[in-house]
């Protein structure tokens, strides 16, 4: 599969940390301390969001709102349509360093080791889950369990209800970087330069991939068969 560029979109003056696609709207967060509203079609900013005072780490937006996590230690929650701030979620001690939403939640994950679930309406704390022993990197939800990823080098399941843990996958040998789940299936990738696969259920290992496949002199074939667990057909 190759994956060719069509767009540019210029405007942050700093490091862009995190971006996320919403319709037909691109949300970016940067070290400049500031959020842009893009459009996908033109690859014009719309709107720039100003408000946070450190460094924007991550984005994610639904239905018509936009949230940011910041190293300001904040959560702002936005309007979409007006670029306004709707409300501002203080409680964590550290940087805020993944945020993401599902149903009426919101989810964080912070330098300060743990993760916080916000009611989106009230801005409330509903709880506070603990176990990780390193800041958090990575924050996912799905059905009912969020999915943590830490520099501790693990991957947490929670029971969003509850707010206890209920598995540890200790698969990765360095800091989690990012987390994902799809039907019983959990994606992660690690600063090892490792993408796994792992049911959360049953904690079998599906798949591992080397993303450094072609530098460490793998064959081909293998790294062709590697990749197409993931979807992507590297022989086109």
């Amino acid at each position: 599969m190759h994956i060719i560029s069509t767009k540019t979109l210029n405007g942050h003056t700093e490091t862009v940390n995190s971006v996320f696609a919403i319709n037909n709207n691109i949300i970016s967060g940067s070290d400049d301390n500031s959020i842009k509203i893009l459009d996908i079609n033109t690859a014009k900013c719309i709107n720039t969001l100003n408000g946070h005072t450190s460094v924007v780490n991550s984005v994610f937006a639904t239905n018509n709102i936009i949230i940011s996590g910041s190293q300001d230690k904040s959560i702002k929650i936005w309007d979409i349509n007006t670029a306004k701030c709707i409300n501002t979620l203080y409680g964590h001690t550290s940087y805020v360093i993944s945020v993401f939403a599902i149903n009426n939640f919101i989810i964080s994950g912070s330098w300060d080791r743990s993760i916080k679930i916000w009611d989106i309406k009230t801005g409330k704390c509903i709880n506070t889950l603990n176990g990780h022993t390193n800041w958090v990197s990575s924050v996912f939800a799905i059905n009912n369990i969020i999915i943590s990823g830490s520099k501790d080098k693990s991957i947490k399941i929670w029971d969003i209800k509850t707010g206890k843990c209920i598995n540890t996958l200790n698969s990765h040998t360095d800091c989690v970087n990012s987390v994902f789940a799809f039907d019983n299936k959990i994606v992660s990738c690690c600063s090892g330069g490792t993408i796994k696969m792992t049911e959360y259920i049953t904690n079998e290992q599906i798949f591992t991939a080397l993303c450094c496949m072609w530098k460490l002199g793998y064959p081909n074939e293998i790294i062709h068969e590697t990749f197409k667990w993931l979807g992507i057909n590297t022989y086109a």
